[in-house]
């Protein structure tokens, strides 16, 4: 069975498999979102929510036993093959969508262009086959290693001397592409980058576990009052930025560490229904294949089925996550039976 990276941290955490469900959810409205400030409130909650993600990727990593390492590179291969299927699927899906639109010639053009792969391995730009979103998984790869080296030779502590750095370099970029978003080698995907995209979040990750008893020690009630403060500050930088510059990055993060701390208080004991059930299995489905839903919607609605204005604003949005998590759903039921299979080959049916 594939799971989203940083799953199984010890017993099942239900509330926070409820709260992975709610930020895939986000993910899908940042990409298609409603107009207005609502629209931006809820695409903010899915940007924070991959933090998060990240976030728990760190955390994660660091174990009382020592299996930390080992663990590591489990996930790592995982997460490897279903990086590279969906590259396989998206590149399917850009060729095929090319050929069905008559641009063909232009479409394999660009291959010879050097500059495709110098911004794909640069900026994380995998535009070229409609992927640009699967930056995320090419920087969780990234991570690995790093983090593995940080566990198997005892380095946390150089990396959690540079994290303020690592942060301040995050913050940085991204109010810089806020206001310049249109460079030609630092556009609005130099978030993207490696540097500035993962890896400060997944050591801060790290930091949280590493920790854990000092943030243990803090109450529970101010905890969550700091959460609800952030959130506040967080939809307000959204939706109000000074000068065209966007400054709520600096309350995703502390938004999404809060999040995270609150959920691992969590002593919910039965599982969450339907909420619990897609966070835990289907949230990186999510993730990786809405922009398959999306796309073929807005193919539908401009060639086929043409919506009013209205309902393209409103309705699409709701439309492609609803259809995203059924397919991410049927995607789970597949492979958690192939699963199965594979633990019991002698079992047959009937």
């Amino acid at each position: 069975m594939v799971e989203f990276p940083g799953e199984n941290m010890g017993k099942r955490n239900n509330l926070l498999d409820a709260v992975k469900a709610l930020l895939a959810l986000g993910v899908v409205f940042a990409h298609y979102q409603f107009p207005g400030y609502f629209g931006k409130i809820m695409g903010s909650f899915g940007t924070m929510g991959v933090i998060v993600f990240f976030l728990i990727t760190g955390y994660q990593s660091s174990t009382a036993d020592g299996s930390s390492p080992t663990k590591l590179l489990v996930r790592a291969k995982r997460n490897l093959i279903i990086t590279v299927v969906a590259f396989a699927v998206y590149f399917i899906y850009s060729m095929v969508s090319a050929y069905a639109l008559g641009t063909s010639s232009s479409y394999w053009e660009q291959y010879k262009d050097p500059y495709v792969y110098l911004k794909a391995v640069y900026l994380m730009d995998f535009s070229f086959i409609r992927a640009g979103h699967l930056w995320f998984m090419v920087n969780l790869l990234i991570c690995y290693p790093i983090l593995y080296l940080m566990e198997k030779y005892r380095l946390q502590k150089i990396f959690y001397w540079l994290l303020p750095l690592l942060l301040i370099g995050k913050i940085t970029v991204e109010i810089y592409i806020s206001i310049y978003p249109s460079g030609e080698w630092f556009d609005y995907h130099a978030g993207s980058i490696f540097l500035f995209g993962g890896l400060p979040i997944v050591i801060l990750g790290s930091a949280l576990r590493r920790y854990k008893e000092l943030t243990d020690r803090v109450p529970t009630w101010p905890l969550l009052l700091s959460l609800a403060a952030s959130f506040g500050l967080l939809f307000l930088t959204v939706c109000l930025k000074v000068d065209a510059a966007d400054i709520s990055m600096i309350f995703k993060i502390t938004t999404g560490s809060l999040l995270l701390l609150c959920c691992l208080r969590s002593n919910v004991r039965r599982p969450v229904p339907v909420l619990g059930y897609l966070g835990r299995y289907c949230s990186v489905y999510v993730y990786l294949y809405h922009h398959l839903v999306g796309y073929t919607v807005r193919s539908l609605n401009s060639t086929v089925w043409p919506w009013p204005e209205f309902a393209v604003e409103w309705l699409r949005p709701l439309l492609v996550a609803v259809l995203s998590f059924l397919l991410a759903y049927l995607i789970s039921l597949v492979l958690r039976s192939i699963g199965r299979n594979r633990e019991n080959p002698g079992l047959k049916a009937g």
